[in-house]
């Protein structure tokens, strides 16, 4: 192996332990984000035989916990669901984030102000709001009058780990994933909210492995920089 190749090698390895680094801040970063699950980067060894490259990076598909909040208009679904939003675009999009609120127009949002899909405005005056497990969302006027104002339909893909991350935890359909399908007796729950899957501990080890993986392959370049350098100096 040359010094070129030497190089060449090195940078391809810092390139990939950038990318491994991105992913395990981004896992870090929303460590409190609910419905957030953690990337995992898969390792390949580069071409021929030399080096290390990034193979994939794929989401986990393990759940994170779900703990219960009390809001009225937190909500967890099970599994591998999807609630369904709608963005100011008019696109369709999905996420497992299930806290929502209520705009000033009465309509059920996600905090960035996506509207739930389909969409479910709340009247004025409703003193309570009840979600059911089928996802029927009742609310109770002052009168004591109980309205049903609609259903949430979460959304199941064949692959999900096929959608594409759009960001604000939000994610669209590719020919990877399948086409959603809407689901009936979701069994949503009301008053929770399913977490981040991030676990600290293994993210940290990644965290501490890419640093000094990059530290390595620096030295490395610094090394066969300076054998160039000498190489150069004796053809002189």
């Amino acid at each position: 192996m040359n010094t070129m190749d030497g190089l060449n090698i090195a940078a391809g390895s810092i390139r990939t332990a950038d990318t491994s680094l991105s992913v395990t801040s981004n896992n870090i970063a929303n460590i409190n984000t609910s419905g957030f699950r953690s990337d995992n980067t898969q390792f390949q060894t580069g071409p021929g035989g030399r080096g290390v490259e990034v193979a994939s990076v794929t989401e986990t598909n393990r759940p994170g916990p779900v703990v219960l909040t009390g809001g009225r208009l937190d909500l967890s679904l099970p599994g591998d669901s999807f609630f369904a939003v709608r963005r100011s675009s008019g696109e369709l999009a999905f996420t497992r984030d299930g806290s929502f609120q209520i705009d000033a127009a009465g309509r059920i949002t996600t905090p960035n102000g996506d509207l739930l899909d389909p969409q479910i405005t709340v009247p004025a005056g409703a003193r309570q709001i009840s979600v059911g497990r089928d996802g029927t969302v009742t609310g109770l006027a002052e009168d004591g009058t109980e309205t049903t104002l609609g259903r949430i339909e979460p959304v199941r893909f064949p692959n999900p780990q096929g959608l594409e991350n759009i960001g604000g935890n939000l994610f669209r359909p590719t020919a990877a994933s399948g086409a959603g399908t809407r689901e009936t007796g979701p069994e949503v729950l009301q008053g929770a909210l399913t977490l981040s899957n991030t676990d600290l501990a293994p993210e940290m080890v990644n965290l501490i492995r890419d640093e000094r993986f990059t530290q390595a392959n620096a030295a490395v370049v610094r090394t066969e920089d300076e054998n160039l350098g000498t190489i150069l100096d004796i053809k002189r």
